[in-house]
């Protein structure tokens, strides 16, 4: 299992939320969706599995989250 951490980090100059484009981010929803591949190789025998079986997993969650920006 990992956990991945989402960060909206201000613009260093004037401290507002911006897109990538240099635009202020918006108020209102927004939805981010994350997909995941991973590959594991057994370092020894555990259960189903022998030891340097390869595993393949695929993983794919979507969240919603909302913005409101503050008033300057």
């Amino acid at each position: 299992m990992g956990v991945f951490y989402f960060t909206l980090e201000p613009d260093k100059r004037d401290q507002r939320l911006k897109t990538t484009a240099g635009r202020a981010l918006g108020n209102g929803p927004y939805v981010l969706k994350s997909t995941v591949t991973a590959t594991s190789t057994y370092l020894w025998c555990a259960g189903e599995y022998k030891k340097g079986e390869v595993i393949k997993t695929n993983d794919s969650e979507i969240k919603l989250f909302g913005y409101r920006r503050s008033l300057p």
